[in-house]
């Protein structure tokens, strides 16, 4: 069809067409897959689950978890396991206290895993899972030749089941002098392709309290390689070097590394931070420094304190930072930058709201990711897409609707989502939310919210890429355990874990059941329709005129398949998906990916 025909049709259509049309969805299956004081799958009769840690999910849906074990023949030598449940339901034995690791020499095992019992964060993060089924985690080690210098390593299970030592306390350091060897290991990251990166404390030769830190990434099929090492000089600073703090490092599926660090040299209190992003060669390049103006904004301006860093595959990263006025004091901002220009600002306390009222305007943004876990990243899609909760400020703003979510669409800037005093759930279950925390966001644009209005009336929802709101779990609902008893759930501390949302939909929950008893849940969210190739909607491979038709249907009537004319991916199919559409159209090469 010639453009000058395509253009006219639409035309007609944005006359003749509501704003709002959006799909509903079906309903959700949870699985409770582990409880504890229930039996260990495949162990002896008796052995009972004693502990669960926060699960770890990949975009297959298998599960990882860390368990503590109690009952018969279990004693301090033998009371840990890693464990995976595929997406199919079986219990996989990964690995246990006691174990040996003969690639570490004869006699020597796992002494510990993970060790999260003594931490606050209940294993959050510990445990990583990629989508090959690759799991990488800290473990201790007893035996033949090991002391306290050398019983701490980092473990790579792969999908068939074969455990390597990826690094190891006391090993020589590549790149390093003779003599430097790893000392302690953490921030431990594992991307989808297999690489890993982790900060370590240094030991040994001409080390000291200058030089004894550093920050390594592994690539698939290479050897361990150094990022940066106290001492070194910060490229594009002056007479300023990194210190030996660093913290929040993010490993994107493509190598890239952003990380936080602290730096020392011709600094004072007020300039000593940075963030950096690290490429595929190992180029540093710093994305912002406290004590410098913030771009955009007056000169009086700066950066004070950085935090919740995200990097997503195509180098785009996205932080949080306390600002500082002269005169005026701190204030707070959200930020994206690409690493080659300067940071562009998301949103910042005195902001116009998107979405309500001309006086109500952004206040702080200290809830993203929820209090349960408090610094969890900003997340960030690949498409570039984020989500974030702020508190609100304004005339018309009280305690019953002071807080709300919003979201990138990928088109027309920020929207809102979710605000506190919504209603979430069916006719007669709602929860009139007081509280709103952003739990995870997938690549799809899928939002896991998590709403509470009191202590005993909580919930979870799922926000689709179409802006339909769905709700998935809530206080008081009765599951099956994995005997098939009916449990009551109680959230505890009134918030449940929930690590992230897969691309397919899929969540694995920790909660706590009646009872005090710790639950791991894996929940598949409802359809929430993902198109292949959006605008091409009789799925010939290409967007083309012959799809015209479907997508003037799916804009007079959604009840059939529409996902595809969802062109982009926001708000369901309305008159704003028809630019996008008419450029697909109109493209050189309009064939799908």
């Amino acid at each position: 069809m010639p453009p000058c025909r395509i253009a006219l049709v639409f035309i007609l259509l944005l006359t003749a067409i509501g704003p709002d049309l959006r799909r509903s969805y079906g309903g959700t299956k949870i699985e409770t897959l582990l409880v504890t004081q229930n039996q260990v799958p495949n162990e002896p009769t008796g052995v009972l689950i004693n502990w669960i840690s926060v699960p770890s999910i990949n975009h297959a849906s298998d599960i990882a978890v860390y368990m503590e074990l109690t009952g018969p023949g279990i004693d301090v030598s033998n009371d840990e396991m890693v464990a995976i449940i595929n997406r199919e339901g079986e219990f996989l034995r990964v690995v246990a206290t006691g174990d040996l690791l003969p690639q570490l020499g004869a006699g020597v095992s796992v002494g510990g895993l993970l060790n999260v019992t003594c931490c606050p964060d209940l294993g959050y993060d510990l445990l990583q899972l990629n989508q090959n089924r690759e799991l990488l985690f800290p473990v201790e080690l007893v035996g033949n030749g090991v002391t306290s210098n050398n019983d701490l390593a980092v473990a790579l299970v792969d999908e068939d089941d074969d455990l390597s030592i990826v690094v190891r306390e006391g090993e020589q350091v590549p790149g390093l002098p003779s003599g430097v060897l790893f000392g302690q290991l953490r921030d431990l990251r594992l991307n989808e392709a297999g690489d890993v990166s982790f900060f370590a404390t240094l030991t040994g030769t001409n080390v000291d309290a200058t030089n004894n830190f550093a920050l390594f990434r592994r690539r698939v099929g290479q050897n361990i390689e150094i990022i940066f090492r106290a001492g070194d000089s910060v490229p594009g600073l002056v007479n300023v070097i990194f210190s030996t703090s660093a913290s929040d490092p993010q490993l994107s599926d493509s190598g890239k590394i952003c990380f936080q660090a602290w730096l020392d040299g011709q600094v004072s209190s007020s300039n000593n931070q940075g963030i950096f992003l690290v490429d595929e060669a190992n180029q540093i390049t710093l994305i912002a420094r406290e004590g410098t103006q913030v771009p955009q904004l007056p000169f009086s301006i700066e950066y004070r304190f950085f935090n919740r860093l995200r990097v997503n595959n195509n180098g785009l990263v996205t932080f949080g930072a306390t600002l500082y006025e002269h005169l005026v004091g701190p204030s707070q901002g959200l930020f994206v930058s690409d690493g080659i220009s300067s940071p562009s600002i998301v949103a910042m306390t005195g902001q116009a709201a998107p979405g309500l009222g001309p006086d109500s305007t952004f206040g702080h943004f200290e809830l993203i990711g929820g209090p349960a876990i408090p610094d969890t990243p900003i997340p960030i899609t690949n498409a570039g897409r984020i989500a974030y909760v702020a508190s609100l400020q304004g005339d018309s703003i009280d305690a019953t609707n002071d807080e709300a979510i919003f979201s990138d669409a990928g088109v027309g800037g920020m929207r809102l989502i979710v605000r506190a005093g919504d209603v979430f759930g069916p006719d007669g279950e709602e929860v009139v939310a007081e509280e709103l925390f952003v739990a995870s966001l997938n690549n799809q644009g899928a939002l896991a919210i998590a709403a509470y209005q009191s202590f005993d009336n909580y919930g979870l929802f799922l926000n689709s890429p179409g802006n339909v709101v769905v709700p998935l779990l809530r206080t008081g609902q009765t599951l099956l355990t994995p005997t098939n008893s009916g449990t009551t759930l109680r959230v505890v501390e009134r918030h449940w874990l929930v690590p992230d949302l897969t691309d397919q939909g899929t969540l694995a929950i920790w909660l706590r059941f009646q009872d005090d008893h710790i639950g791991v849940v894996r929940l598949e969210a409802p359809d929430f329709g993902i198109c292949p190739c959006p605008g091409d909607l009789n799925e010939d491979g290409r967007v083309a005129g012959d799809d015209l038709q479907g997508f003037v249907a799916c804009l007079v009537d959604t009840a059939g398949d529409c996902d595809c004319a969802n062109v982009n991916g926001f708000d369901g199919v309305t008159p704003t998906d028809i630019g996008e559409f008419v450029e697909a159209l109109l493209a050189s090469d309009n064939a799908c990916p």
